[in-house]
Parts: structure tokens; C-alpha cells; sequence
């Protein structure tokens, strides 16, 4: 499992839950959005949002919906492979 730096990732409670799983986990270093490939769909879901304009929860629950429909499986494969998870 490789994870960000954020405080719940690091609490012995995740490390027992992935230890009794038999997952090895790797803390990426510090302020590094570019080893994370979700950055690059949360950017897409940020412009999307801005676009959408949406002026109630419901209609931004709406919007999400929506905006999640646009990945496609090969955007979502470019962003691992620009992170460097994948080499093929």
C-alpha cells in the first residue's frame, strides 16, 4: 500500500488493520502531488465543479456524479503511468 502523509495513513490503528491483511505499506515523501495520480483526478473534478457551477448540495452531488462518468479506464491508466506506477 503506498500512502500520503496524512495523519490517520501513520496511526497504529491502519498499520495493525494492513498488518493483519498482509499489505507492506511505503509512506511517499512529503509534499510530492506528483507521485500521487489521484491529484490528477481531483484536478479534473475541480474544473469540472468550477464549470458546474452548482448552488445546492443536491446539485453538487449531481455534478459529481456526472463528472465521475468521464474517466475513462486509459485517462486513469496515463495517470499511474505519470506517477511512475506503471511502466507498460
Amino acid at each position: 500500500m503506498i500512502l500520503d502523509n496524512l495523519a490517520v495513513h501513520k496511526s497504529e490503528k491502519a498499520a495493525q488493520c494492513l498488518k493483519q491483511r498482509g499489505a507492506w505499506f511505503l509512506f511517499l515523501p512529503p509534499f510530492s502531488p506528483d507521485l500521487k495520480p489521484i491529484e490528477q483526478a481531483f484536478a479534473k473534478i475541480k474544473a469540472h465543479l468550477r464549470k458546474a457551477e452548482a448552488q445546492t448540495f443536491g446539485a453538487l452531488w449531481r455534478a459529481l456524479g456526472d463528472i465521475c462518468k468521464l474517466f475513462e479506464p486509459q485517462e486513469c491508466w496515463s495517470f499511474l503511468k505519470a506517477a511512475g506506477y506503471a511502466s507498460v
